[in-house]
């Protein structure tokens, strides 16, 4: 990797820094294995003796999602045939819950919850005949809707997926629509259907307020960018002699392939890339030919051979990087660029570099993927999947790649960890309690 713009001074370190998205760093220092700082159990979350936080058996997660300092729970009943299912809230900050456990039915499979704003959660048990919604207040947890609904779990018709902190409910090629406060479809955008979502999700920075899909028209290749809050198209300004392609949404924004002149009645590769703010506001604007990178969340990497190029989300060029295909993934934690090299899943290996020195730093061999759970700003901390591994998380130094520590676990229990807000949670071995991960003191 070389730079394009070179760091030399601290004015041009802030600059860069400036550019990067605002990145929020674990609440707890890391440096050291973390111990149970509040601890909230089936009876603190005013669960009846015998509950779970979700399936002991890992079929389903426990988290919901959070909103601010706010996290959500699914739990259920283990000793009945037919399990009773709760949504249960908890605040990070102290562990105290947000109401009373909102009941969700009986049901042999619990359902599934969702964030729809800022203010609202969505619950939906579907059993493929029928499905039946909640739709409960994050504050609260009062319930202000619960029956039958249009709204499904799974494809092809109205299938409900998360994006940020929306719901919205997709239709296989028809469009994408929103979801409302009777648990009906609301605004429509017309398309393949199909939410684009990178398989990096995005940690550390604010949750996505707009996302893309396939447009509906012939040109497969185009991509429409509209709002989640209400479906309003969001069109970037670019000259009349200019089609564009493919688009990626980044914090704050997105980049689109742009193709212009002679190029733009025929196939071709893009011949520039734009970047805009989130009302389609220009940004700045690139020559580079090439494609987007699909899963790079927080940065554009404009693929091309033999060297592809680093800009952030507002098209300040930062650095070229070899060797780096449409599919590969990159993260930036702090001013760490880090690019996946890896040749198979089960063998991560993430080549790092400095963004202000330009030195090409440690190979890592872990996943800053979805095992990535954050970092204090020098420990990352990693989820671990492997249920016959003894252990939920383990945690790396960065520079160097070393590991910090490791956290122990029953082989094939319940005990998970979840990032929720700043604060790492823990699920118990047994399922039945929620505790913070705090540094020792």
């Amino acid at each position: 990797m070389y730079f394009i713009h070179r760091v030399r001074s601290a004015d041009d370190g802030r600059i860069l820094r400036e550019s990067l998205p605002p990145q929020n760093l674990l609440s707890s220092s890391m440096r050291r294995q973390p111990v149970p700082g509040w601890r909230a159990g089936a009876a603190h979350l005013g669960l009846p003796e015998g509950s779970i936080i979700a399936a002991a058996d890992r079929s389903q997660t426990a988290f919901v999602g959070s909103l601010d300092e706010r996290g959500y729970f699914l739990a259920g009943s283990a000793t009945t045939p037919t399990p009773h299912w709760w949504l249960v809230g908890l605040d990070m900050r102290d562990g105290h819950r947000l109401f009373a456990p909102v009941p969700l039915g009986n049901a042999t499979k619990g359902p599934e919850c969702f964030l729809n704003g800022p203010t609202a959660l969505l619950c939906l048990a579907d059993d493929a005949q029928t499905a039946t919604a909640w739709v409960i207040d994050a504050d609260t947890g009062s319930v202000s809707f619960t029956g039958p609904t249009d709204l499904r779990l799974r494809p092809p018709r109205l299938a409900v997926k998360q994006v940020g902190i929306f719901a919205v409910a997709e239709t296989e090629d028809e469009g994408v629509y929103g979801v409302g406060a009777k648990a009906e479809a609301t605004w429509f955008v017309p398309g393949d259907g199909a939410v684009s979502t990178p398989l990096i999700p995005n940690i550390g920075t604010a949750p996505q307020t707009i996302a893309t899909q396939t447009a509906a028209s012939g040109r497969s290749e185009t991509k429409v960018v509209f709002s989640l809050s209400d479906g309003a198209i969001i069109t970037p300004q670019v000259g009349e002699d200019v089609r564009t392609l493919g688009a990626v949404v980044y914090p704050g924004g997105f980049a689109v392939e742009l193709i212009g002149g002679e190029s733009r009645s025929k196939a071709a590769s893009p011949d520039g890339i734009g970047f805009f703010d989130t009302t389609g506001k220009r940004l700045g604007q690139t020559q580079d030919s090439g494609n987007l990178a699909a899963n790079s969340p927080d940065v554009a990497v404009v693929v091309s051979s033999p060297e592809s190029r680093v800009y952030t989300a507002n098209g300040r060029p930062i650095a070229q990087i070899p060797d780096f295909e449409v599919l590969s993934g990159a993260r930036v934690v702090g001013t760490r660029l880090f690019v996946d090299e890896s040749e198979s899943p089960s063998f991560p290996r993430w080549q790092q570099y400095d963004l202000l020195t330009g030195e090409k730093g440690n190979a890592c061999e872990f996943d800053m993927g979805f095992r990535y759970l954050g970092t204090d700003g020098s420990v990352g901390v990693f989820k671990v999947l492997n249920p016959d591994a003894g252990l939920v998380a383990k945690a790396v130094d960065l520079t160097n790649c070393e590991t910090a520590w490791t956290l122990p676990a029953e082989v094939r229990s319940a005990a998970t960890i979840f990032r929720v807000s700043n604060t790492l949670v823990q699920l118990s071995d047994d399922g039945t309690e929620l505790f913070s991960l705090v540094a020792p003191a």
